[in-house]
């Protein structure tokens, strides 16, 4: 099942990985527990730059957090 994803579940994500990273002391840390997730990826998201995040990377990161 690869479709796309809706905005509104990448807002989900975002909102998730927020919660998930503010219990580190800093987005770097947040982005090491995570396989595959870059320091900037995670800022990217966070700040809601989609653009250069693939659907893949969402669902990478909500099946970790």
């Amino acid at each position: 099942m690869n479709s796309t994803m809706t905005q509104q579940e990448k807002d989900t994500i975002r909102e998730a990985l927020r919660v998930y990273a503010a219990k580190y002391s800093s987005q770097k840390k947040a982005a090491a527990s995570l396989n595959g997730v870059s320091a900037g990826t995670l800022s990217a998201v966070v700040n809601g730059k989609y653009e250069s995040i693939s659907d893949d990377m969402f669902r990478n990161i909500i099946s970790q957090i």
